[in-house]
């Protein structure tokens, strides 16, 4: 996706910090659910401190940094969906691991494993169905808008010519049978 203006940058920084935010939720009504699927996995008393909103809030905040961090809110970001998914998986990683570090200090050292795993599921899951929906669609509009953002900019042609005739067929030829020769 293509950002034109600051305004849309900041609309999808606060889809981001909701999607974070309702992690937490989604988290907890889904731990229930597996206690009663697996109650021997999972455990029934979920203990939710004053504390643990603002560390939920803290998170959410700083997954919002970390993907600024990541320059996920300027137009280099969308070139592909991997990439896409490559910063995802980053930045819930630090979030998670700053949050376990939060929750150690405020107290809180006994947080089950389980309910941690299914944490960073639901969040990894949520996040990624985001970015798939709100990708720039691959399209030939999409692709005219990118040309004419580059059509802004002065280029030194000269320069251009050189770095792409490095890649002309004859020297490409040449290049890789002196590969060829030096393994033989």
């Amino acid at each position: 996706m293509i950002w034109r203006s600051s305004y849309q940058s900041k609309a999808v920084q606060l889809v981001d910090l909701l999607t974070a935010l309702s992690c937490f939720p989604l988290t907890y009504y889904f731990a229930i659910f597996l206690h009663v699927l697996f109650p021997s996995i999972f455990p029934s008393n979920l203990e939710i401190r004053n504390s643990d909103f603002f560390i939920i809030f803290i998170i959410s905040v700083l997954i919002v940094f970390l993907f600024e961090k990541q320059k996920a809110y300027s137009y280099q970001r969308f070139t592909s969906i991997s990439k896409e998914y490559i910063i995802v998986v980053k930045v819930v990683y630090l979030a998670f691991l700053v949050m376990i570090a939060l929750m150690f200090l405020s107290g809180q050292k006994e947080m089950p494993r389980t309910i941690l795993s299914v944490y960073f599921s639901v969040n990894l899951i949520l996040f990624l169905i985001e970015k798939t929906l709100f990708f720039y669609e691959q399209t030939e509009k999409a692709l005219t808008d990118a040309i004419k953002l580059f059509d802004r900019f002065n280029y030194d042609k000269q320069i251009l010519i050189n770095n792409a005739m490095r890649f002309d067929k004859p020297i490409f030829k040449q290049k890789i049978l002196k590969v060829i020769e030096s393994v033989l």
